[in-house]
């Protein structure tokens, strides 16, 4: 006589959740809970409807190549989602001094007066530098030295800083600028090495899916037999003898097994009652919150087009105040016709005219206490029979998530077998 499936409930149903309900439904007895109401998390697919034409835009998760994203492509291929090639470009406009460039050959001179600009050569020839240099050192560099303290430390230019390291830094992980500085070193050349951003050709080629990331959420509600429920908020877990109980805004239910696929500050409300330590412990992950608009308002582009990249940096100065955004080209990234222009904008000064969606989005700040956090948290995993998963154990990224999910669909088998 076969034994009944244990049952876990998974708490969050961004790429964590999803990819942890889709491997282990097979030999347990999933349900997932997500408080907004959709799910996917930041795979978010806006679907807008232009003159009965119907557009889906990502305004999350958007980009990932073959060489750094193994497990999800993976994922992909088992779910026959289809992949189509994106482009990873990035420039910087600063409307103080009606300065611009691009990190491509035609756009790093498309402002002429950088041609005779000192300051600008020796930009790009400590770009150069760091971009040789830095790789070399990882061996050499301490756990606790920051990026700010690196580059203060080996000299390079308030300049460099300003126009490139930081500006670019913060667009890939969506981080304010003033944030940005403090990322631990280490973890900063770590990602750079792992995607081939140090180098200056041969990089990866980048994709995207094809209609959205929507697609690969349908596909996974499809094909596992976990219970999906949305617009459920968990509020917390207690122990009740054997059993785990999970309370959310609407019921309580038993399970064997609760898993944590939410953010390091949600998880941390969600178990107070039941481990105060660890709630303590994942409470000092910070979080940056990003409001984000998908629009069509040129004015949150660079000035001149020639520089337009799939990843923008745009500064605005008034009033003595300095206020950055990044915008994304979303036509560039996801492959949309010009005629449509679509960006996505994060923390814009001002708000856009023609808004198709609007949101806000926390990401992870990582700095050299979450490093050690994280360390400590992978030898609570499991205590009240309790898991937790997440991007924040790595790099903040999709495949940081499903690796982190792999990891405790393996635990849990260890339960059972």
């Amino acid at each position: 006589m076969k034994r009944p499936k244990k049952k876990v409930a998974i708490i969050g149903a961004g790429i964590s959740g999803l990819y942890l309900a889709w491997k282990i439904s097979k030999k347990f007895n999933v349900t997932v809970f997500e408080k907004n109401n959709y799910f996917g998390g930041h795979s978010n697919t806006i679907n807008v409807n232009l003159k009965k034409k119907i557009i889906p835009v990502d305004t999350g998760f958007i980009v990932f190549n073959k060489r750094n994203y193994p497990n999800l492509l993976q994922f992909f291929k088992m779910l026959n989602i289809k992949i189509k090639k994106s482009d990873m470009s990035f420039s910087l406009y600063l409307n103080k001094d009606n300065f611009y460039y691009s990190g491509n050959f035609s756009g790093i001179f498309a402002q002429k007066k950088n041609l005779i600009s000192k300051n600008f050569w020796i930009m790009l020839f400590e770009i150069i530098t760091f971009y040789l240099r830095v790789p070399l050192k990882i061996k050499k560099i301490k756990n606790s030295i920051t990026l700010e303290e690196y580059l203060n430390k080996e000299g390079y230019s308030k300049y460099f800083k300003d126009r490139h390291i930081y500006p670019m830094a913060s667009a890939i992980w969506s981080t304010k600028r003033g944030v940005i500085n403090k990322m631990p070193l280490k973890s900063f050349i770590n990602f750079f090495n792992n995607h081939g951003l140090f180098k200056f050709f041969n990089r990866p080629s980048w994709y995207t899916v094809s209609g959205g990331s929507q697609n690969y959420i349908k596909e996974v509600l499809k094909k596992t037999s976990a219970k999906f429920i949305k617009n459920v908020k968990v509020i917390k877990i207690k122990k009740n003898n054997n059993k785990v109980e999970v309370f959310t805004n609407k019921s309580k239910a038993y399970f064997d097994y609760a898993v944590c696929a939410t953010h390091a500050d949600e998880t941390s409300e969600i178990l107070k009652e039941i481990d105060y330590k660890t709630s303590v412990l994942l409470e000092k992950f910070k979080y940056s919150k990003n409001k984000t608009y998908l629009h069509s308002d040129e004015r949150l582009m660079p000035k001149n087009k020639k520089v337009w990249s799939s990843w923008n940096y745009v500064s605005f100065y008034k009033k003595g105040k300095e206020n950055n955004c990044f915008s994304y080209w979303m036509n560039k990234l996801q492959n949309i016709d010009k005629k449509y222009p679509f960006f996505l904008s994060l923390n814009p000064p001002f708000k856009p005219n023609n808004i198709y969606y609007k949101t806000t989005y926390t990401h992870p700040i990582f700095t050299k206490k979450s490093l050690e956090i994280t360390k400590k948290l992978e030898k609570v995993q499991g205590k009240n029979k309790i898991w937790f998963c997440g991007s924040y154990f790595y790099n903040g990224f999709h495949e940081d998530a499903v690796n982190s999910s792999i990891k405790i669909a393996k635990l849990l088998n260890n339960e059972i077998s």
